[in-house]
């Protein structure tokens, strides 16, 4: 999948975010730990190996969880990082500052 048709799954599958409505918690310290917080924060949310993850329109497609720990800790704090199980059943968001939130949808 590549990052063209993650932004298009994303658009159409992805429910509607309210940033409020949500608890929040943080993964970005700046030290050498923040790649070992997103492993445990992706690990303790999804129970898939592969995630869908979407940062743009160019970047992003379907990964592993090691994989996407690469991605996210090279480009957190920069853009916000939407991410879904394969099925949209688990999802989560991580903003700007660095913060995620996590959530299960029934399908």
């Amino acid at each position: 999948m590549n990052a063209r048709h993650t932004h298009a799954l994303i658009r159409a599958r992805f429910p509607v975010f309210v940033a409020s409505a949500h608890a929040w918690e943080l993964l970005a310290h700046g030290d050498s730990n923040d790649t070992a917080r997103v492993h445990a924060f992706l690990h303790a949310h999804f129970t898939h190996d592969t995630l869908v993850v979407h940062v743009s329109r160019k970047l992003g497609g379907l990964m592993t969880i090691d994989t996407a720990t690469k991605l996210i800790t090279s480009v957190i704090g920069q853009a916000e990082i939407r991410l879904a199980s394969p099925d949209f059943t688990e999802l989560a968001v991580i903003g700007h500052p660095g913060v995620a939130t996590a959530w299960r949808q029934a399908v």
